[in-house]
């Protein structure tokens, strides 16, 4: 019988005539920081928020970060270059927070709301200009200067959005309230129409669209209108196409050289993916449930996707189609059985994971369009909680096929499902021992590999008995040679080698 220190010796011994050295580089590019508004001309009264994009003020991915205020300086015709939070405390003007706050974790986009700019800060007709300096500027060198100028308007018009962001998917219900566009008086108004445009809609990618938009009434001043977006034509029929982190502009035209415009923001939110329970036994209905509201594409009819679900005894899996639960959900849900395999059944044996893929295609970025593949896991049974799990190994020769009897002289396979449970890759070591009915050992194998987080995958290792008798095969699966950790408990079986 051989110890396991023995055994690691063997191995390394194994391990040592063939080892491979691999080395990987890295190059990192710094960014430049960028200074915007989401209106280029307000009134009085009106917010205004101001963004920065710094990612080298982004140290944590796993926090929110904070700029303070003071880093951001304002220009008016009542301020000379004056810190935000000391203009602030003259005006009174309040702030949605009390410092620059990131958008997200590890996203580099600042933001703070100025609420309801006054004339203490600035007069009608005259600018604010906004000042950062890039202390860490891209290619290096000395601080750069970026500013942003905008304007406060003598015109009263009044831009309002249902909502200040939306989902590539979503329909913009806009309001204008011009009282200097109400042109006829004995009958409602429309601003756009085929020979003659007042209203454009523009997005950061350069798309513009003309909205029709209605007077609600006589004399009202008041106009309304709908604009669909899509991000895709295939998926969805739309007016404007986005992406995300596009910013859509509203402009309304008042004068030649004279307009007034407001904009919002086209945002993602990551989905997610999870089963029903934790765990389930065989013959079980599963439920897999999707959130994701970036795929509530038609507000008219509830929506469908589809997930992979696979287990550990079946790794090719079943596509499973998923309903929206309702017309504006973003909850999608769908149903398969534990048993044997066909369009809604998915095979499993006791002591299985079960797992499910979702491909968020929405996934928020600042740079590209980005997917991301979400995961969930289930045990079937009661399995001891390890991190990889084992399927019993089976016998298979040359082609595949199970093996009923093993003869000497036969190429046989021992091979075993592995399955990661984990939501981390792992790397693994694949051993088998073989050894005759005195306890020595015939055969040491191994194989190395990496399972993904939740995949599942099937490893073997060939032997050729060159005796007739009772042999103990027996499998472990550790995480490394040198310095071994047990990942799942051993699986042991006989078998009989007949002439």
């Amino acid at each position: 019988m051989f110890s396991k220190k023995s055994l690691v010796f063997a191995l390394m011994t194994i391990l040592l005539t063939s080892s491979i050295l691999q080395a990987i580089g890295f190059d990192a590019e710094a960014i430049g920081a960028m200074l915007d508004t989401d209106k280029d001309e307000i009134s009085l009264g009106q917010d205004l928020t101001i963004r920065i994009v710094e990612p080298d003020a982004n140290f944590d991915s796993r926090s929110i970060e904070r700029i303070p205020l003071n880093v951001l300086l304002i220009s008016t015709d009542k301020f000379d270059e004056t810190p935000l939070d000391k203009v602030l405390a003259k005006t009174g003007i309040r702030t949605s927070q009390s410092s620059l706050m990131e958008t997200g974790f590890n996203t580099g986009v600042f933001e703070v709301t100025l609420e309801s700019i006054n004339d203490l800060l600035v007069d009608r007709g005259e600018d604010i200009r906004i000042t950062y300096f890039d202390n860490t500027p891209s290619g290096g060198g000395s601080p750069t200067r970026i500013e942003k100028v905008v304007h406060v308007g003598k015109a009263s018009i009044i831009v309002k959005f249902d909502k200040r962001e939306y989902a590539p998917f979503d329909t913009i219900n806009l309001t204008i309230i011009a009282h200097m566009l109400n042109v006829n008086r004995n009958k409602a108004d429309t601003l756009n129409t085929p020979t003659y445009s007042k209203v454009a809609i523009t997005t950061g990618s350069g798309h513009t669209y003309y909205p029709q938009m209605f007077e609600t009434g006589v004399n009202t001043g008041m106009f309304v209108g709908k604009i669909k977006l899509t991000n895709d034509l295939n998926a969805k029929q739309g007016d404007l196409v986005v992406k995300s982190g596009d910013r859509i502009k509203v402009t309304i035209a008042i004068i030649p050289g004279f307009s007034v415009s407001d904009s919002v923001v086209i945002t993602t939110v990551l989905g997610s993916i999870s089963f029903g329970k934790s765990s389930y036994v065989v013959g079980d209905i599963v439920n897999v449930i999707v959130t994701d509201r970036d795929e509530n594409k038609d507000s008219d009819v509830t929506d469908t996707l589809q997930v992979k679900v696979w287990s550990s005894t079946d790794t090719e899996g079943i596509t499973l189609t998923l309903q929206e639960l309702g017309l504006f959900s973003g909850i999608f849900e769908g149903k398969f059985t534990l048993g044997e395999s066909s369009n809604t059944t998915l095979q499993v044996s006791d002591n299985d994971m079960i797992f499910a893929k979702y491909q968020d295609r929405n996934f928020p970025s600042l740079t590209k369009d980005t997917v991301k593949d979400l995961f969930a896991s289930a045990k079937v049974g009661f399995p001891i909680d390890t991190d990889i799990l084992i399927s019993e190994p089976s016998l298979l020769d040359q082609n595949g096929a199970q093996m009923q009897s093993v003869k000497v002289g036969n190429l046989v396979m021992v091979q075993s499902s592995l399955a990661n449970s984990r939501e981390e890759r792992h790397q693994f070591v694949y051993i088998t021992q073989i050894k005759d009915t005195d306890g020595f050992t015939v055969q040491l194998a191994f194989v190395t590999g990496t399972l993904e987080p939740f995949q599942s995958l099937k490893v073997g290792l060939s032997w050729m008995p060159e005796l007739a008798g009772k042999y103990t095969v027996e499998v472990l699966v550790w995480d490394s040679i040198v310095e071994p950790s047990v990942l799942s408990p051993a699986k042991k079986f006989t078998v009989t080698v007949k002439e």
